[in-house]
């Protein structure tokens, strides 16, 4: 006889959500930092940049995409087990279709071909928007990139797909209850043996896409893959055993050490491969001895990041005044909404004759703000819409 999973009332974790509020805020400013001169991709890029300020933003760019949307993955499938377990497979789906598939396909049949309209192809003249808006309709190819353009919101439906993942995994595989599943948090041994597990699949992926390459499924980039797929497996774990509640702030002190200790480890394989002279391509990927400390590398600073900062916040920030209530009530609009917001702003900037790192410091808390009134005071107004953006 099945033993149904004993279902847990829903637990509001301040710390987690104030740590949502981080992860909104550094998404928004590794795109800021994109804009004026780190390397990545974007729709928009201020060409008055200068190379003191892309080193700069681009050394840092790296230590937030070493972590940041991993440790979204991670927080974000801490909450699935528990809402399955209430809803149920049907209405679990149709929640999760509701709040990430309406924001995805707006955005993907209205938000990203105006953006590229506007920035690309209004300028050159003599092509209305409707005429535009048929070309993605003329090749396979052309249609593909028109329902891949989904910018930021790939993350939107890696969580998607990742949720329907989840639901026929827990159909087949047989379930134990609950009061046998330890809640004792994860030995140091075995996190460490994960990161190891992280860094070598990474480094076997980067063989054929490597980092930077460009090479994307829907925008999902594939160099990224395993660290996002492990951290949300992880994180589905992390509700079972009650991870969150459990992790010793002496476990996240040693964590946070794991980061000091790569930081260090960080600069030596940067010196000594060649990145400080402006060969980065041997850490991309390939069968080189930087790509795998490369990916070690981000593997183990990924894992301190996520373990440090939960117990951090959960000990220092773990509560909410009316700014950061009303941060929390707003992040998820924020994320959707920010990547229009950032390109008109930075537009406005770029005739503005400053040096490109003060564009970024004044451009950054300008986009927060415009995406923090336009949630709170129209979208979340709108009927219905708090049911897509909680």
């Amino acid at each position: 006889m099945e033993i149904k999973p004993e279902v847990k009332s829903p637990t509001r974790l301040l710390f987690i959500d104030n740590l949502r509020i981080l992860l909104t805020i550094l998404v928004i400013m590794q795109h800021t930092m994109i804009t004026y001169g780190a390397l990545g991709s974007w729709y928009f890029k201020d060409p008055n940049t200068d190379e003191f300020t892309s080193i700069i933003l681009t050394i840092f760019a790296i230590f937030d995409q070493g972590f940041f949307m991993a440790l979204f993955f991670f927080i974000s499938a801490y909450f699935v087990p528990g809402s399955y377990d209430r809803k149920g497979a049907r209405k679990f789906l149709k929640d999760r279709f509701i709040r990430l598939g309406i924001p995805l396909i707006l955005y993907v049949i209205i938000v990203n071909p105006l953006i590229l309209y506007l920035l690309y192809i209004l300028p050159s003249q003599g092509i209305s928007f409707f005429e535009y808006y048929l070309t993605n309709f003329q090749s396979i190819e052309a249609f593909l990139d028109y329902i891949g353009g989904n910018g930021p919101l790939w993350f939107v439906l890696m969580l998607l797909i990742l949720a329907v993942f989840y639901c026929i995994v827990y159909l087949i595989v047989p379930k134990n209850s609950e009061e046998f599943v330890e809640k004792k948090p994860p030995r140091n041994a075995l996190l460490v043996i994960i990161c190891i597990i992280m860094g070598v699949l990474t480094f076997l992926v980067r063989l054929v896409f490597p980092a930077g390459g460009g090479d994307t499924f829907f925008n999902i980039q594939l160099c990224y893959i395993i660290q996002y797929i492990i951290m949300f497996t992880l994180g589905v774990e992390a509700y079972k055993r009650d991870w969150f509640r459990n992790i010793s702030d002496s476990q996240g002190n040693f964590w946070f050490l794991i980061v000091l200790v790569s930081l260090v480890f960080f600069f030596v394989i940067g010196s000594l491969g060649g990145a400080f002279e402006g060969n980065n391509e041997p850490f991309t990927g390939g069968f080189r001895w930087q790509a795998f400390a490369y990916a070690m590398w981000e593997s183990f600073y990924c894992m301190g990041m996520c373990i440090g900062l939960i117990t951090l916040f959960r000990r220092k920030f773990n509560q909410q005044g009316k700014v950061t209530k009303n941060l929390s009530a707003n992040a998820y609009a924020i994320y959707i909404i920010h990547a229009p917001v950032l390109i008109f702003i930075s537009i406005l900037f770029l005739f503005i004759l400053i040096p490109a790192f003060l564009k970024f410091i004044i451009v950054l808390p300008i986009v927060l703000l415009i995406c923090l009134f336009i949630s709170h005071f129209i979208l979340r107004k709108i009927p219905g819409a708090k049911r897509v953006l909680g």
